[in-house]
């Protein structure tokens, strides 16, 4: 199928929309590589895994940014809120853990924060 221009058209629901922004190549090499001359701190987002939650600190990352990305994008991940105490634990303070993904009211935010997030990102509700 040819879209404006001639290109392709991806359907809706195809995988391959994140082949040109996925590079299943990428290693904690290339965070610590990103790392070395970042002049901000770096955060890591979409973790959900607790090890790899404690390889990105030990990669030197400012930040877990516990996320599903948005869950509706990668189908069936889990919710944020059901990993991020294992997150939080693994990463045992050594870095701020932020939470993103099922914020919708105040309730949710304290229960991130008791869960163990540092901070909670609240893009949906104040849209």
């Amino acid at each position: 199928m040819k879209g404006i221009g001639g290109g392709s058209v991806v359907r809706t629901g195809s995988l391959d929309v994140f082949s040109s922004v996925l590079d299943a190549a990428l290693s904690w090499k290339d965070v610590e590589w990103l790392r070395s001359f970042a002049k901000v701190p770096l955060l890591v987002k979409g973790v959900l895994n607790p090890e790899d939650a404690d390889r990105a600190v030990k990669a030197g990352v400012a930040g877990i940014m516990v996320s599903n990305h948005g869950g509706r994008n990668l189908n069936t991940l889990p919710a944020t809120i059901d990993d991020l105490p294992q997150v939080a634990a693994k990463v045992a303070g050594r870095v701020p853990v932020f939470v993103d993904g099922g914020i919708r009211r105040g309730t949710d935010v304290l229960k991130a924060l008791a869960l163990g997030a540092n901070a909670v990102l609240i893009g949906r509700p104040y849209l």
